[in-house]
């Protein structure tokens, strides 16, 4: 056992009855959130592009985007339903909606930010041609409920593009190191907290079913990390949970520092392959006739 695998589990023992029951997204969110959000995006906005153009999004239809962050992908799905159609981008965290709002490249009236929990979609009380997440499923305690108040704003017809991680052990290097072995620790105390299965994607499918959904096309993507510019991600990824971690008692200010030291360091050197975490797509339609009784 690895000392830190080894102080995941004593760290969890010790503070297990600080663990919210509902769950807890733990990464920071807001100008503390942005950079790591930014290069995220560069990683993986060209698999989410191609992917947009094998589901068939069009011109002119009505899109309800769950989750948007500071609203990068928002942008992209303004410009491809263009200004016959329209875009309600939402995230419960008016922070990230506020750094959305500033990141706006020129003036898109079709689209709209609102602070609106992924939970709460029905009071919206309109139906869309498209609902789309990314990154954010595997984060919460119960997928199915999102997926069930998708139904309700979804047209029958309609499509469901889901974006999400296939698991923490995905991100990994050749050889292993060190800083590999500080993030995989990191990302267990992070699910741990929020209560979350980083593997979920794999029950996706069959969900998706059993909740009326035909399955149109499933792909994953796992992008190298060939340039410093995106390995930034990594050292990020420390950075964005160290306050809630700290905040749980499972670290301390000297082993974050030690640790964020290592991966810093892991991560400049290019000599070193690193693959980030694997991207799955979904795209499936809405066929509430499909629902046995």
């Amino acid at each position: 056992m690895t000392l830190y695998r080894y102080l995941f589990v004593i760290g969890i023992f010790l503070f297990s009855s600080l663990l919210a029951s509902s769950g807890n997204y733990s990464i920071s969110i807001g100008e503390r959130d942005k950079d790591r959000l930014l290069v995220l995006n560069e990683i993986y906005n060209p698999f989410t592009e191609e992917f947009f153009v094998k589901s068939k999004l069009a011109c002119g239809q009505e899109v309800l985007e769950i989750g948007c962050g500071i609203g990068l992908v928002s942008q992209k799905l303004a410009g491809i339903v263009g200004e016959k159609g329209s875009i309600l981008a939402t995230d419960i965290a008016k922070e990230q909606l506020d750094i959305a709002g500033s990141l706006l490249e020129k003036n898109t009236p079709q689209l709209t930010f609102r602070m609106l929990s992924a939970c709460d979609l029905g009071v919206l009380g309109e139906k869309f041609d498209v609902v789309y997440v990314r990154f954010l499923l595997c984060h919460l305690p119960n997928p199915r409920a999102v997926i069930q108040e998708v139904k309700k704003v979804l047209k029958p017809g309609g499509k469901f593009i889901i974006e999400d991680l296939t698991g923490n052990h995905t991100l990994f290097s050749t050889p292993v190191t060190r800083g590999m072995e500080i993030l995989h620790y990191f990302d267990e105390l992070q699910f741990q907290l929020q209560e979350s299965d980083d593997k979920y994607f794999a029950k996706l499918p069959q969900m998706l079913i059993e909740e009326g959904f035909n399955l149109d096309l499933l792909h994953k993507s796992h992008p190298k990390l060939d340039c410093l510019r995106t390995r930034k991600m990594l050292p990020y990824n420390l950075y964005t949970l160290k306050n809630s971690l700290m905040d749980a008692g499972l670290i301390n200010h000297e082993e974050y520092v030690t640790m964020y030291k290592e991966v810093e360091a892991f991560s400049k050197d290019l000599s070193i392959d690193v693959f980030s975490y694997e991207l799955g797509q979904i795209c499936a339609t809405y066929r509430p006739d499909c629902i046995e009784e």
